[in-house]
């Protein structure tokens, strides 16, 4: 076996053999079943520095991301928007499109996540290694379920008119439907049982690079982390072949399908208009069906690039064309504010000062106008007796007002940092450190999101109860007024409890965090909004356990209760109601229809209405609470 000895420095020997090894930094060899983004993006970001030191790699991937996001966002409502409309769900086809229109969402979701996380962990070498290989052996096999499920949606559709073709007049609407249920249960069970080896061989690798001090002591001085697959020879094998059947399996599936409509239409106008040839039909059917063929072909020539790499037997040098490589995994795929706790990092230069300043103070007037002041308007209007009386129109009542708490409080830190030049260290350490800056803030953003999802169950009673909001109440004044005062006292003690688990999950701001210490210049007293990491004369093994706690445990359980969590009910509130509504709309009398219908409309369009908002709110404040809640690690603050 020929070796190749590197030498780095004066004590640094890397020993990289002629195969495929993950080694050191200077190894960019990469040999596995399909190219991930952290292949791509290992060697192009720059360790411990903001985004705006990155390469214009980086800032590109993150443009198209979130490109992709808003655009993937927008497809996938207004597809929802459209396949609710029961006729268009007499099929399957139609049940199939709802089916893919919801995991469109999910894939777009799960890849700006999948890119997040990849981005802060190799931005950030402090990060822990539980935290990362959560992330490794979790998101990129959700990841691919999601994209081979939304695949086998699209190849069920193309099948279903293929079928129809086939039986004409004959063809069974609801054995349709009810196969089509079948399949979008079953497939998701049978695409995880192709997939299930990945997460069991998919681990993080750590390569530490040290040198000797003035003492010969061997130092660590960087860490280099990323997710390594280690795969058998046997494993290696049947994953390539579980990649080729979900890439190849629906093209096939697909152009077949398109064939035998194009083909199939054409047969049948043929014996039914015999003054017109066979391949006359055949022609014209090619015209009006072509992006039946066309997409397939167009989807599989994307695609086999990625075929071509996952059966090279070398290695692969990504970095010596990266681009064209990010560029072709992300064909496949179907706002943030700046924190008041940043300021201080932020003015040291990793900004421009009077930029920022203008900034601070522009945000600042946005925020009382538009944030504070709007969501009070809302709150007085909402709080009418008339809109009161629907216990929808009370959790956003509460809703406008924590989010103009909110607002008010990031207001209150821009206007102090833009107009007075005050930073949270120039602060009280309880007021505004611990109760503010921390506890406030993330009781506010905490409740909020599960009032939106309160809002969502409330649609999903409003919409599944049988009996009718006005119905439900007697029709005098008195028994309105009783019921209007007993559904308000319900939300209000929906909202209590909710804002006691809220205080019960934040309460630890108001306890341990932060500290006061000396400046070393002046000798005055200044305030630490951070861990007691740095003060080491306060440290003891409860100050140990609770930093422990912010930087490994806390970040997983912000992202999973406060991200992962409301998006799923928001998404499993938006079947159940669209599909209660549509069964509403077919069992409707013809006794005071046209009323009936435009309640049932009125319901509808409020509910996606909600869901929708609750949905965008959701995924676009996920990027925001992921950097949130690594903040401390990407402050640089050693562990």
């Amino acid at each position: 076996m020929q070796i190749d000895v590197v030498t780095n420095g004066l004590y640094i020997i890397a020993i990289n053999p002629d195969k495929c090894i993950i080694g050191g930094s200077c190894n960019s060899q990469t040999k596995g079943i399909g190219i991930t983004l952290d292949d791509i993006l290992r060697y192009e970001i720059n360790q411990n520095m903001t985004l705006k030191n990155q390469s214009l790699l980086v800032k590109i991937s993150v443009a198209l991301t979130m490109i992709m996001l808003i655009m993937g966002l927008i497809n996938s409502i207004l597809s929802l928007l459209t396949f609710q409309n029961a006729d268009l769900r007499k099929v399957g086809c139609g049940i199939y499109l709802l089916a893919s229109s919801i995991t469109s969402l999910l894939t777009i979701s799960m890849f700006t996540i999948n890119f997040s996380f990849i981005l802060l962990n190799q931005m950030n070498s402090s990060i822990d290694l539980s935290t990362r290989r959560g992330g490794c052996i979790s998101i990129e096999p959700l990841l691919k379920l999601f994209l081979y499920f939304d695949t086998w949606l699209n190849a069920c559709v193309a099948i279903e008119r293929a079928i129809n073709v086939y039986q004409g007049i004959s063809f069974n609407k609801e054995k349709s439907k009810r196969l089509a249920r079948w399949i979008i249960f079953i497939l998701p069970f049978c695409i995880t049982a192709t997939i299930i080896h990945e997460p069991l061989h998919r681990d993080v690798f750590e390569h530490q690079v040290k040198e000797r001090d003035e003492w010969f002591e061997m130092k660590v001085i960087e860490i280099y982390r990323w997710c390594a697959i280690n795969y058998s020879r046997v494993v290696k094998d049947y994953n390539t072949a579980i990649l080729f059947i979900h890439l190849i399996g629906p093209f096939i599936a697909n152009l077949f399908s398109a064939l035998f409509i194009i083909f199939g239409t054409a047969r049948q106008r043929s014996l039914a208009q015999t003054s017109r040839s066979y391949v006359t039909h055949i022609r014209e059917q090619l015209r009006e069906h072509k992006q039946l063929v066309i997409s397939p072909a167009i989807l599989l020539i994307l695609a086999m690039p990625r075929l071509i790499i996952s059966l090279l037997s070398g290695c692969v040098k990504i970095e010596s064309d990266i681009f064209m490589v990010f560029l072709n995994l992300t064909v496949f795929l179907p706002i943030d504010s700046v924190s008041s706790s940043d300021m201080e990092g932020l003015e040291q230069g990793y900004c421009v000062k009077p930029y920022l300043t203008f900034l601070l103070r522009t945000q600042s007037i946005l925020l009382l106008i538009f944030g504070f002041a709007a969501n009070l308007c809302s709150f007085v209007v909402l709080t009418r007796p008339r809109l009161r009386r629907r216990p929808t129109f009370s959790y956003l009542a509460f809703l406008s007002l924590s989010n103009a708490l909110l607002s008010l409080i990031h207001a209150t830190f821009n206007l102090l940092a833009g107009y007075f030049d005050i930073a949270v260290e120039h602060l009280p350490l309880f007021i505004f450190c611990r109760f503010l800056n921390r506890f406030a803030i993330d009781f506010l953003t905490h409740f909020s999101l599960y009032t939106l999802t309160a809002v969502d169950l409330d649609r999903i009673r409003t919409v599944t109860s049988k009996t009718a909001n006005d119905q439900r109440y007697s029709r005098t004044n008195s028994g309105r007024q009783r019921g209007c005062a007993s559904a308000f006292i319900r939300v209000c003690l929906v909202e209590s409890f909710l804002a006691i688990i809220s205080f019960l999950f934040n309460a630890h701001w108001l306890v341990l965090y932060g500290y006061v210490e000396k400046d070393p210049t002046s000798l005055d007293d200044i305030t630490v909004c951070a861990p007691f990491l740095n003060d080491t004369s306060n440290f003891n093994i409860y100050t140990e356990a609770y930093n422990k706690y912010v930087l490994s445990i806390l970040p997983i359980a912000e992202i999973v209760l406060f991200n992962i969590l409301p998006f799923v009910i928001s998404v499993l509130a938006t079947i159940i109601i669209l599909r209660h509504i549509s069964i509403k709309y077919t069992l409707l009398s013809h006794i005071n229809k046209r009323l009936k219908k435009s309640r049932r409309r009125m319901e509808l369009h409020l509910s996606i209405l909600l869901i929708s908002l609750n949905c965008v709110f959701i995924l676009l404040t996920t990027p925001h609470n992921i950097y949130q809640v690594y903040i401390l690690k990407i402050r640089e603050i050693p562990v």
